[in-house]
């Protein structure tokens, strides 16, 4: 999950937590990994956002919402396009 977490080419932007990211990160895993181990590694993400949220002093608010992203609860609008894949403007 760390190698899908952020691009390489900003390594500042690696602590860095959105619903955005969360829900593009999600979509990635569930893409790029067979079924079963994509399951393991999205079921930890909300343990990994509040990782990043209580070491980069995100707000509470913000941590509950990406982590609603992270479990399914909500769907990020946008995020995929009228045929069901990633959006352009999401990547």
């Amino acid at each position: 999950m760390a190698d899908s977490w952020s691009p390489r080419e900003y390594p500042s932007l690696y602590p860095a937590c959105s619903p955005h990211k969360v829900a593009a990160v999600v979509l990635h895993l569930r893409d790029f990994y067979k079924a079963d181990f994509a399951a393991e590694l999205v079921a930890i993400l909300p343990e990994w956002i509040r990782f990043l949220a209580e070491h980069t002093g995100m707000t509470a608010d913000l941590t509950k919402r990406c982590v609603a992203y992270a479990t399914g609860e909500l769907r990020f609008p946008g995020l995929l396009d009228e045929h069901g894949r990633p959006s352009l403007m999401t990547q």
